[in-house]
């Protein structure tokens, strides 16, 4: 069932307006620049600190409704998951299903993807890149939102 929020549980609301460093969607794990602003993370199965961008609630606006990088709508919701809570992220799309249970990592572009822990031989080697674990299930070649923990 589609979510209408990216926030699907939280336990201590760590949130902040940053500027856009590019265009942003809601859902899209984001990384600070250099110049203190976020962007899609770039660097696909690279070191992460998890940061997710949140739809504008406070402008109205949808899951659906992209941040622009200039103009009127480039200060992004930013929010930063702890431990147990629940994110709706944006999953690449690939020609791997993410089942429950899978650990998820950066795809590089503010998406997520299945992680591949034949890259490291065990998920704890790569821990550094594991941003979550689905806890819902997306079919192979679909692009959309899924539940990470």
């Amino acid at each position: 069932m589609a979510k209408l929020t990216i926030k699907i549980k939280s336990y201590l609301n760590i949130d902040e307006e940053v500027l856009a460093a590019g265009a942003i969607t809601p859902g899209y794990l984001i990384e600070r620049t250099s110049a203190g602003k976020v962007q899609a993370h770039s660097t696909a199965g690279g070191p992460c600190f998890p940061m997710f961008a949140l739809e504008d609630a406070y402008q109205g606006r949808k899951i659906t409704d992209a941040y622009a990088s200039t103009g009127d709508y480039q200060l992004v919701q930013a929010w930063t998951p702890t431990r147990g809570d629940v994110a709706y992220a944006t999953v690449k799309s690939t020609s791997e299903a993410l089942v429950i249970g899978d650990f998820v990592e950066s795809a590089g572009d503010g998406t997520i993807r299945k992680y591949d822990i034949a890259s490291t031989g065990t998920a704890i080697e790569g821990s550094h890149v594991i941003i979550g674990r689905a806890i819902a299930a997306i079919a192979a070649s679909a692009k959309g939102l899924i539940e990470i923990i």
